[in-house]
C-alpha cells in the first residue's frame, strides 16, 4: 500500500510540474521564434515550437528527487544501511540524462542535421 501511494504521488508531482513548466518553455520558444517549419518530410502542416521536449528533464529530475526524499523521510529506512552503489547508480543516471538533455537542446536550438549529430558520437 505504501509503495502504491509513493508511486502515485510521484506521478501526480510529474503531472503538476509538467503543467507548470511546459507553458513557460513554449512562451520562450515563441519569443525566440524557435519553430520547426514543415517541409516534405514532416507530418505537421503548421510551424511547431521546438523547445517542448525541454520540459521532460526537469520534470523527471524533480519528481525523482521528491519521491526519493519522501521515501527517506517518511519511511523507516536505515540511512546508514543505504549502499553507496545506489548513490553511484543515481549519479550515473543523472549524468546520462544530462548528456542526452544537452544534445537535445543543441539539436533544438541550432537545428543540426541528424547525420552531423550521429557522426559526432559514432565509434567508427
Amino acid at each position: 500500500m505504501q509503495i502504491t501511494l509513493l508511486l502515485l504521488s510521484g506521478f501526480l508531482f510529474s503531472v503538476l510540474f509538467g503543467m507548470v513548466i511546459i507553458p513557460r518553455i513554449l512562451v520562450i520558444s515563441h519569443k525566440k521564434r524557435l519553430y520547426d517549419v514543415p517541409d516534405s518530410r514532416k507530418v505537421h502542416t503548421t510551424p511547431v515550437p521546438r523547445l517542448g521536449g525541454l520540459s521532460f528533464f526537469p520534470v523527471i529530475l524533480m519528481s525523482m528527487f521528491l519521491v526519493i526524499g519522501f521515501r527517506l523521510y517518511f519511511w523507516d529506512v536505515n540511512v546508514s544501511g543505504l549502499s553507496f552503489n545506489m548513490l553511484y547508480e543515481y549519479l550515473f543516471l543523472f549524468v546520462g540524462m544530462t548528456l542526452l538533455y544537452l544534445v537535445g537542446v543543441c539539436d533544438d536550438v541550432f537545428s543540426s542535421a541528424s547525420t552531423l549529430l550521429f557522426s559526432k558520437f559514432s565509434t567508427d
